[in-house]
Formats: C-alpha cells, structure tokens, sequence
C-alpha cells in the first residue's frame, strides 16, 4: 500500500517471485479501478534493462499520460539509484527520449 502516491493511497501487488524477469504488478487505485503495468528484466552484459510498458488508459487526456509517464520515469531512476548504489556491477539504464537525449527508464546505455 503506497498512501502517499500523486493518485492518493494505492494498493501495489506484484507477480509472484520467478526467475523469468517478470515484474508486473497491479495498482488499485483509490476509485477501485485496477491499472495493469507489464514489467520485465532482461540480462544485458554484465547489467540488466528494465522494460516498463506504460499503455494510456481509455478517456486519458494527453497531460494525464504525459503525468503518468513523468512518473515513471523518476520511479526508474530511483530504481537506478537504488540499484547503483548496491555495489558494483549493478545494472545501469535509460532509455532515448524523443529529442533522442538519454532519459532514465527502461533500456540500457
């Protein structure tokens, strides 16, 4: 449960444990209504790239998306963060925006 969220308080469940990389998990939000968000890692040298699939929602305004997608992002750079500050070897990544800069994310440099 996240009560702290832009959306207000979610409730967060994962996919069970496996090793295939998969990390999906369903957000419950407060109207009740249950957003699927497909996640997966993948081994990539001696790193891993995380793909996030963010699908628009029906009846999503272009800010809302947008909002949505900014969100993401910082939650993958922390997820970095994280995952850099472990130890070496951690895996590093981003993913090309579309002015082509690098923006953190999903991928890998």
């Amino acid at each position: 449960v996240a009560e702290h969220s832009p959306l207000g308080r979610v409730t967060v469940a994962f996919a069970p444990r496996n090793e295939l990389g998969v990390l999906d998990h369903d957000v419950t939000l407060p109207s009740g209504e249950t957003v699927h968000n497909p996640v997966r890692v993948i081994v990539s040298g001696t790193g891993s790239e995380v793909v996030f699939t963010l699908r628009r929602q029906p009846g999503t305004s272009d800010a809302d998306f947008e909002r949505d997608a900014d969100t993401v992002a910082a939650d993958l750079a922390r997820l970095k963060e994280l995952l850099e500050s472990a130890g070496e070897g951690a895996p590093a990544f981003g993913v090309p925006n579309a002015s082509g800069s690098r923006r953190p994310g999903s991928g890998s440099h």
